[in-house]
């Protein structure tokens, strides 16, 4: 399903607010994996430098 049909779904069920707040919430989950993945990176980097 693409990012329209997604809006326009919300948009059904949950109204103007809803489509705001879902993106809001969708991009605050994508910056948590983002934010995860860089923590990983550095958690490695510090395990091989006290190697």
């Amino acid at each position: 399903m693409g990012t329209a049909e997604k809006a326009e779904k919300h948009h059904e069920v949950f109204g103007l607010l809803g489509v705001t707040a879902s993106n809001s919430i969708g991009k605050g989950v994508a910056d948590t994996r983002e934010l995860y993945k860089e923590r990983q990176k550095a958690s490695a980097t510090a395990k091989r430098d006290r190697s």
